[in-house]
């Protein structure tokens, strides 16, 4: 499947303070990711949560601001988002429809929380998706690792259902 655009969801500053399980596998696999896009004029889509007040992913603040390791370029599009999916309320299912995009490959955070949220409802709304391996990541909780977070759902839940799970050396960006 080509890739039609790249979707960074809540690769923020105040949730990558707290260092993310393989952070730097996960910033080096989507930078490498957003240069082949760029390479190939593929669209790339930030997603940022905003936490409301007091919140560390309030808007405004140092902590809302997309993490300068992977930080956008004129011309990539930017849509805030107040729910997990980035479907809820931020027009974004508008612009890729209206845009053509059918095709996207989707990282960043949180793995049970945002990426599973916009993975499900990309899916329902006829979206073809790619979750991209060592791209995505979560903390470790109270039950599971983040480790084991990330295997369950890109193993036990979205593989062959609402995505397909691909490493970056997988991904066509061109045709």
């Amino acid at each position: 499947m080509k890739l039609d655009a790249m979707m960074i969801i809540d690769v923020q500053v105040g949730l990558m303070r707290a260092h993310p399980y393989n952070e730097e596998k996960v910033l080096k696999t989507i930078q490498e990711s957003i240069l082949s896009c760029r390479q190939n004029n593929i669209p790339v889509i930030y997603v940022s949560h905003d936490g409301g007040k007091g919140d560390v992913l309030e808007q405004g603040t140092p902590g809302f601001e997309i993490d300068a390791r992977v930080e956008p370029i004129d011309g990539d599009h930017l849509f805030i988002k107040t729910k997990n999916s980035a479907f809820n309320q931020t027009g974004l299912e508008d612009y890729l429809n209206e845009k053509g995009i059918r095709n996207i490959v989707v990282c960043g955070l949180q793995t049970e929380f945002c990426i599973d949220a916009t993975i499900k409802s990309a899916n329902e709304r006829g979206f073809n998706i790619v979750a991209l391996r060592d791209g995505i990541t979560t903390f470790d909780n109270a039950f599971l690792s983040a480790k084991a977070l990330n295997y369950y759902y890109e193993e036990m839940i979205w593989d062959k259902r609402y995505a397909a799970i691909k490493c970056i050396d997988d991904l066509v960006y061109s045709s």
